[in-house]
């Protein structure tokens, strides 16, 4: 499977940023294919993950464990 946006041509296990009113086209070979396609306002934070955890900080991941071990996990 390719794809083309705006800024070009994609590859297998490539990924694109895009802006508003730009364009996304994707084309499957004979064996078909898949895409995630994901759309989203940008956070501009920063991201911190650690297995299935994803925060902002490292300390909030420690937390976000400690929390998940002692069944406070919400």
């Amino acid at each position: 499977m390719t794809g083309r946006w705006g800024g070009g041509k994609l590859s297998r296990r490539q990924l694109a940023l895009t802006s508003t009113g730009e364009t996304l086209t994707l084309e499957a070979g004979e064996q078909g294919g898949q895409a995630l396609v994901l759309r989203g306002q940008a956070l501009r934070e920063p991201v911190a993950h650690y297995g299935p955890f994803v925060m902002n900080t490292q300390e909030e991941i420690e937390q976000a464990i400690s929390d998940y071990r002692l069944g406070t996990f919400a």
